[in-house]
């Protein structure tokens, strides 16, 4: 091995198995040659790229990622405005994320610019008539509820 190739790519933050594995590959280019590959190969930003998505979900709301830690931390705002936290991003894309108070929703009228949806409450099992403004402060208050 090489010891000076070694201590190149250690003090330029390269992962030296991986420079070892290019430069077996790409034996016509210099030790300099593969640092500055290296160098200026840059990492994707996933969170630029992906921050801002919307997706609907599968209980019917749409849903926007508005923080992207990795792939398996994100937040998630659903279209009422309430915000779900710690969840993975291929989830999101299937629309597997699921909102803390509904099972599904079903948009069924728009009056007056306001869209109305027929919820399925996690709480009482029964259905909601709700416009988005009242989704995020409603509370269920059918049925025997013990606290």
């Amino acid at each position: 091995m090489n010891n000076s190739f070694a201590k190149k790519c250690r003090d330029n933050n390269i992962d030296c198995s991986k420079a070892y594995k290019f430069r077996a590959k790409h034996s016509d280019l210099t030790d300099e040659q593969i640092i500055e590959y290296y160098r200026n190969k840059k990492t994707i930003d996933y969170a630029s790229i992906r921050l801002g998505e919307r997706n609907i979900s599968l209980n019917g709301l749409e849903m926007e990622l508005v923080k992207y830690i990795n792939s398996h931390d994100i937040d998630v705002q659903f279209e009422d405005g309430t915000i779900v936290y710690h969840k993975g991003y291929m989830n999101f894309k299937k629309g597997y994320v699921s909102h803390p108070k509904y099972f599904k929703c079903e948009h069924v009228a728009t009056f007056k610019d306001k869209k109305y949806f027929l919820c399925g409450c996690k709480k009482c099992k029964g259905k909601h008539m709700l416009c988005i403004d009242e989704m995020k402060d409603f509370e269920c208050t059918r049925g025997n509820h013990t606290k």
